[in-house]
């Protein structure tokens, strides 16, 4: 009779055990359908964006304004389609890299950027981050830029 016990509280501990890694497996689920589902609707926000640049382009009517307001458009929807949660703070920013001054000049940035860049923040080719993305065209995907070696080093 205790072997019965004994048998029925495995099992039981079995199937409880099962069960909560179901709900976990469900939720993890979940979270991944949302992102997936947050990221859709972002990738066809931004391609919306990406057509009506185009169109100007196309436009021989269209002004610099008008192309700079859907560039800036795109600019401040990107970092918040690719943050993956909550608190996440990416930027996004279009530099222009001037042949004369060896720099990449802020030309403009999503709004989590100071506004005092435009016109005024310059990054050394030779010697930054960013810098060393343009003079190699590569991604640099780093959780906080001020520990790579190249940040802003003199």
């Amino acid at each position: 009779m205790q072997k019965n016990v004994l048998r029925a509280l495995e099992s039981e501990s079995s199937a409880l055990a099962i069960s909560q890694e179901n709900s976990t497996l469900t939720s993890q689920n979940n979270d991944l359908q949302d992102a997936n589902t947050q990221y859709h609707h972002s990738l066809q926000s931004i391609n919306h964006l990406f057509e009506d640049l185009i169109e100007l382009r196309n436009d021989c009517h269209q002004t610099y304004e008008e192309s700079l307001e859907v560039i800036k458009k795109i600019i401040d929807t990107l970092p918040l389609s690719l943050s993956s949660s909550r608190g996440d703070s990416k930027r996004c920013a279009v530099w222009l890299s001037s042949p004369t001054t060896n720099t990449l000049d802020f030309h403009t940035g999503s709004f989590n950027f100071p506004k005092d860049y435009t016109n005024s923040r310059k990054l050394d080719i030779d010697n930054s981050t960013g810098g060393r993305c343009y003079r190699k065209n590569e991604i640099i995907d780093l959780d906080d830029v001020t520990e790579d070696p190249d940040w802003l080093k003199k």
